[in-house]
């Protein structure tokens, strides 16, 4: 599992040193972004989020892989959180949905469309649709991320 989610890491940054104004056609029906949301008031939002979305045209599909979903209803979310315990899942929602979330919390999203192949598009697809739904456990370094200069990270 973590060697699915390095491989799908691996192609998203590939792809982010790809990113230009300008892009090509493409005869694939997909379409990959990577949304970065900005921070919230929660502190478990205090740094922003990102997410994938892919738009199947030939299907109609607009979903959002969201590699950061947890169960903030646990007694001990925030000891967990802070000391990088949590257990992440992976969801998969609408994007109107995800879009009027960030909206009703008064936060912006931006959208860079990843300059893939038709093939690495169908890989990534491929490595979401996998990971769907299954809890991927990974150490979320709250302190690391308060004293480090402030800009996206992803790893």
């Amino acid at each position: 599992m973590i060697r699915r989610l390095s491989k799908l890491l691996l192609i998203l940054v590939s792809a982010l040193i790809g990113i230009s104004g300008y892009s090509q056609p493409d005869s694939c029906h997909l379409r990959i972004s990577l949304l970065t949301c900005s921070p919230g008031e929660e502190l478990y939002s205090s740094f922003g989020h990102t997410a994938l979305r892919v738009t199947d045209q030939s299907t109609g599909s607009d979903l959002v892989f969201n590699y950061g979903t947890f169960d903030d209803s646990d007694p001990y979310f925030y000891l967990k959180f802070t000391r990088g315990l949590m257990l992440y899942a992976l969801s998969v929602y609408p994007y109107t949905d995800f879009q009027w979330e960030y909206k009703m919390q008064n936060r912006s999203v931006i959208e860079q469309e990843l300059q893939l192949t038709c093939e690495e598009k169908r890989a990534c697809m491929r490595c979401c649709w996998r990971m769907r739904g299954k809890t991927i456990a990974f150490t979320y370094i709250i302190f690391w991320m308060i004293t480090a200069p402030p800009g996206p990270r992803i790893w």
